[in-house]
């Protein structure tokens, strides 16, 4: 078996590296000789070695992303994160001005309503205490909740998917939409809300992520400082 080293040779400006045949050291595997033209070279008879590419960490956004186009509710998700971020806090959704509503084409006939159906319109900050993880803003059909889910959207600062939990809902994520983000945002994203029962459409969102949905021990370092 022969074996191959490269050695170097010095010039008066450069470096030449040269390529040289070594006879392999025979009874010792994986000994060392020395070559006194090429210097010290390693006779490896046996072995074989992989080299594996290592997986790049996904960052806050992606797994955000990820973990939204599950089909989950953006509220329990950002609920277990609370619990993880702040233990003792609770997520809540405090109300903000609606004056001016981002355009969205075509609201009604995405969510399957007549102009004689009435529509309502929420923008929310969505905190773990006092850590906002989500400015959101939310049209719905308030006929196709219970009477109940429309007065803890009214009166409490229950957030939105909470307070609809038991409508078994699903998320149905607009694929194609990837603007880049507000300032301060990491994620933007818009998903029509489903009923789970009859697919019944009832809430269309567009939600932004603060860069607090970040690794749980960052966030609380970070907060802490301000």
């Amino acid at each position: 078996m022969m074996m191959m080293t490269i050695s170097a040779r010095k010039s008066r400006s450069t470096r030449i590296l040269t390529t040289t045949k070594i006879k392999p050291v025979r009874g010792r595997a994986g000994s060392w000789r020395h070559d006194r033209r090429h210097g010290p070279v390693v006779t490896l008879l046996t072995g074989l070695f992989i080299l594996r590419p290592v997986a790049a960490q996904p960052s806050p956004a992606s797994d955000l992303a990820v973990q939204l186009a599950s089909g989950r509710s953006a509220s329990i998700i950002l609920n277990a994160k609370c619990a993880r971020l702040a233990p003792g806090q609770s997520l809540r959704s405090v109300a903000l001005d609606t004056a001016s509503p981002p355009q969205i084409l075509d609201i009604r006939r995405r969510l399957k309503v007549t102009r004689l159906d009435a529509l309502k319109l929420r923008h929310v900050s969505i905190k773990c205490g006092e850590i906002e993880l989500s400015n959101a803003w939310n049209w719905y059909v308030p006929s196709r909740l219970s009477a109940e889910m429309n007065k803890l959207l009214d009166t409490t600062e229950t957030p939105f998917g909470l307070a609809v939990k038991s409508l078994a809902f699903t998320r149905r994520v607009e694929h194609g939409f990837a603007p880049t983000p507000p300032p301060g945002m990491i994620l933007q994203q818009r998903a029509l809300l489903l009923r789970g029962r009859d697919h019944m459409p009832f809430a269309f969102v567009l939600e932004n992520y603060t860069e607090n949905n970040q690794r749980p021990s960052e966030v609380t370092r970070t907060y802490k400082t301000r």
